[in-house]
């Protein structure tokens, strides 16, 4: 039982935080963390189900974990260490799972290390669209869940991560990952580009690499400027200033707009052409010179304000729905080898659920069809 007091502590959790959500005496708790006492089958159950894992979770030792949570500790603040346990246990379970695999790096070294400049972002943005999307600056970029998949090789998984946290993203052994929380659908979209900006701008920086992306991020200066460079990569990839402009005169023509200013009716077209949230259509639109400075905060407030939202205010306006963004649960490359490990006997069923976060029967169905139910 020494692994699974050990797994247990190495969340962090207050030890009368975590009496009170398992409901274990804190007296009783207190021996089993501190005084070796061995926890009860249903103690371990009541724990795991307050810490939100799987019981396997405290019972499975992992060689990679201590490496991994060393990494995002340093990218965290103390209030936040939480979560950074987190991911290190969904990372370090995925590495130890896909023991030997290894990327294809020479399609993600084609990105030279940049400054975090917005040159550096235009220079990024452009290898990207060049590389895979046939040199297109115009069209939506809806495919880039099986881009990032497949032709840049990141492990991908979809997977709760805690409250205030989007994202994540980690080079870990020369392996990319990006890990996303399941939200509203234009928000993981651009979730994703931004945890792709961080990986291929900073893939050169150092053997290992991690970042947790908070919903409110306060951390040094350097950490703040890698933010608004991701930040400004996500919107430059997937808003390309061509495309937005040509979307902006089809739609004024489209709709016989004549105003000199730009109206909430043309950021929710723009929104839905490219799959984003009306705030980032917005925010980009701004920094774009589309509109003036502030004013897409203000539009964005004043609409959850009158209207609860700008989702239900488009829903009134009755704008076309945008269009289906397919996000596998879990890359390719990953259920590979999960699947050639259950194959050989090495990781159980359950096991293998509990560590990409899908229940069984999706495992099973995946692994008979090919497919996600």
């Amino acid at each position: 039982m020494q692994t699974v007091i050990e797994n247990i502590l190495r969340f962090n959790v207050p030890v009368e935080k975590l009496s009170k959500k398992a409901d274990i005496p804190i007296s009783r708790l207190t021996s089993i963390l501190s005084s070796g006492v061995e926890p009860l089958i249903g103690e371990v159950t009541a724990i795991a189900r307050a810490l939100k894992v799987h019981p396997d979770f405290l019972f499975t030792p992992s060689r990679s974990y201590n490496a991994v949570n060393t990494l995002f500790r340093k990218a965290v603040t103390d209030k936040q260490q939480i979560i950074a346990d987190k991911v290190s246990y969904i990372i370090s379970n995925i590495l130890e799972v896909i023991g030997n695999y290894r990327p294809n790096v020479e399609i993600i070294d084609r990105f030279p290390k940049v400054e975090n400049t917005f040159q550096g972002v235009n220079q990024l943005v452009s290898i990207f669209r060049n590389e895979f999307s046939n040199a297109d600056f115009y069209s939506p970029l809806l495919n880039l869940p099986e881009l990032v998949s497949t032709q840049l090789d990141c492990v991908l998984l979809i997977t709760e991560l805690g409250e205030g946290v989007d994202g994540a993203s980690a080079i870990i052994n020369g392996i990319p990952f990006i890990l996303i929380s399941p939200r509203f659908k234009p928000r993981m979209f651009f979730t994703l580009a931004h945890e792709v900006g961080h990986i291929i701008a900073h893939h050169r920086d150092q053997k290992s690499f991690g970042n947790i992306d908070f919903e409110n991020q306060r951390s040094n200066k350097k950490s703040r400027e890698e933010e608004v460079f991701a930040f400004a990569f996500a919107s430059d990839l997937l808003l390309p200033v061509e495309g937005v402009a040509n979307a902006l005169k089809y739609i004024r023509k489209q709709f016989k707009i004549s105003v000199d200013f730009l109206t909430e009716f043309e950021i929710h077209y723009i929104s839905r052409i490219y799959g984003v949230s009306f705030e980032v259509a917005a925010l980009r639109c701004e920094n774009l010179g589309f509109m003036p400075q502030g004013a897409a905060f203000s539009l964005s407030e004043s609409l959850k304000k009158e209207y609860g939202s700008p989702e239900k205010r488009a829903e009134q306006l009755e704008m076309p729905a945008r269009p289906e963004i397919d996000f596998p649960k879990v890359s390719n490359n990953l259920m590979k080898a999960v699947i050639d490990q259950i194959v050989k006997g090495e990781l159980s069923i359950g096991r293998a659920a509990e560590i990409l976060s899908i229940t069984t029967s999706e495992l099973v169905h995946f692994n008979a069809f090919g497919e996600w139910t």
